[in-house]
């Protein structure tokens, strides 16, 4: 893949030149930027995996009242929303972050769903 191209600072201008290509910047006048790319997805209308809640066939009731119970539970929860979007808008190109980011994120994500899921897990005991 070939990088993407940015005006040199330190390269002389060939506009003021006065050059054929006048306006235009030449490839010798560009230095190259590390930026993600989106990540590829398969077939010609790809879209993303259909995400299930992360407490699917739980009752609804339970997990609202530890909610409102437990601050640290409603904290972490909020927090793994947030990441998800995140991590999907970083896989879809829209959000552009390294690629050191998107794997903390990650694994901050996969942290804070097995806090919850222990949590979750725990609530009678």
């Amino acid at each position: 893949m070939k990088a993407d191209l940015a005006p040199a600072e330190s390269a002389p201008s060939k506009i003021e030149a006065g050059g054929p290509m006048e306006g235009a910047a030449r490839e010798s006048d560009l230095t190259p930027v590390s930026i993600r790319a989106p990540r590829p997805l398969a077939g010609a209308f790809a879209f993303p995996k259909e995400v299930k809640p992360m407490f699917e066939g739980q009752p609804q009731n339970e997990l609202d009242a530890l909610m409102k119970s437990n601050p640290e539970f409603r904290q972490l929860y909020h927090r793994h929303r947030e990441l998800d979007k995140q991590v999907l808008d970083a896989e879809l190109g829209v959000l552009p972050v390294d690629d050191a980011t998107l794997a903390r994120m990650k694994k901050e994500k996969l942290q804070a769903k097995d806090r919850l899921t222990r949590m979750f897990a725990q609530r009678h005991h």
